[in-house]
């Protein structure tokens, strides 16, 4: 495992912070050119610019880990890096949606809920047996399950459709929990048994 802190991935791990600023700002920012309206969807100018800073989120995320695994880069600074930076920038970005009547604040509670265990489940490991549990694909998923409803809730969607991608994002918030806590547990049992 590569120690350099100072690389592509953790770069592109870290510039999510800089983009979110932008992307909340054009969030939360009203503009009164309205692209487009129908289907019970609506869509306003600086949405859709605050969607595009949105989607660099989503780039940089997916090319941090595709660097770190090709080019050997994979650090204790880029695993907790990494999924710090994901849920900074979810958490900005629902509480926002809430702000402006979105989402539903209970949705949103679970989704931070979630990512603090998370956090203080890695940050327990970490300094308990100095280990960081790295991020998965469940992890991923669930992530992409959140950013497909906040997608919907930039459209200002309400009723069935929200309903229903609502639904689909709690069932892997669940699901990611359930996997976390087992590898956390597992890492833990492991320590005990060598001790």
């Amino acid at each position: 495992m590569n120690k350099k802190i100072l690389n592509i991935s953790n770069f592109l791990s870290f510039s999510r912070f800089i983009i979110l600023i932008p992307a909340i700002y054009f969030l939360t920012k009203e503009s009164g050119i309205i692209l487009f309206d129908a289907y019970g969807l609506h869509l306003s100018f600086n949405r859709a610019i605050s969607m595009l800073f949105m989607l660099m989120l989503y780039l940089t995320d997916l090319a941090d880990g595709y660097f770190a695994r090709k080019y050997n880069q994979i650090t204790e600074f880029g695993k907790i890096i990494d999924p710090l930076a994901d849920k900074v920038c979810v958490g900005a970005i629902v509480l926002s949606l809430v702000q402006q009547g979105d989402l539903p604040a209970w949705y949103v509670g679970v989704v931070i809920g979630r990512d603090l265990l998370i956090l203080s489940a890695g940050a327990y490991l970490s300094t308990r047996i100095k280990f960081v549990l790295p991020s998965n694909k469940i992890g991923k998923y669930t992530v992409t399950s959140i950013a497909i409803v906040i997608a919907f809730a930039m459209f200002k969607a309400k009723g069935f459709i929200m309903d229903i991608l609502i639904t689909a994002s709690l069932a892997m918030i669940f699901l990611s929990l359930y996997v976390y806590g087992k590898r956390f547990f597992e890492h833990l049992k492991n320590v005990n048994l060598r001790t």
